[in-house]
């Protein structure tokens, strides 16, 4: 939708996705008292604006704010979608713009390594000290789309480098980013 209005168009019907919206806004919601409540839920009843006969119900969910000095380290697996289906401006480029912020916010001893899958599936970066933010950005910069999808294959393959890396001390996950 809001690509369509920066162009000046009306967005097509089928573009419109009233949840985008309502998930658009910040809604300021108070913080949990503290970890060990890591949601808070905040729960409205309204009359309906358009119709006297119904209610809404909005139900909002805030979590925890962890305090970034008291994070634990992080140890990242990303698996990215490199087939031809992610060669759009707003998929594959959007993925990378992301990854490169993200890589930004990390600790210096938090890892990060890249799994990519297209038609086959590969490592293009082993665990990375995110203090070694420059290779993580150049592996990211040489990411293109194209072929067909082995998702599958990088799943295993993405999965079995987190449990090579596993730190019991460290959050580990493996992150997918796909159409």
């Amino acid at each position: 939708v809001r690509n369509s209005l920066e162009y000046g168009r009306m967005p097509p019907s089928d573009a419109v996705r009233i949840e985008e919206m309502v998930n658009y806004f910040d809604y300021d919601y108070a913080l949990p008292a503290g970890p060990e409540e890591p949601f808070a839920t905040h729960v409205t009843v309204t009359p309906t604006p358009w119709n006297a006969g119904t209610q809404l119900l909005h139900i909002g969910v805030q979590g925890y704010e962890i305090i970034p000095e008291e994070r634990l380290r992080a140890n990242l697996v990303f698996l990215i979608d490199v087939s031809g289906s992610m060669n759009d401006p707003d998929k594959l480029p959007l993925a990378v713009q992301a990854m490169h912020m993200l890589v930004d916010e990390l600790h210096p001893d938090d890892t990060v390594a890249l799994v990519v899958y297209a038609c086959a599936a590969g490592a293009v970066l082993e665990p990375t000290d995110a203090r070694d933010a420059r290779e993580i950005h150049r592996a990211l910069d040489r990411l293109s789309a194209g072929g067909s999808t082995a998702g599958g294959a990088g799943l295993a393959l993405a999965y079995d480098l987190a449990e090579q890396n596993f730190d019991a001390d460290a959050v580990n996950r493996v992150m997918l980013l796909t159409d």
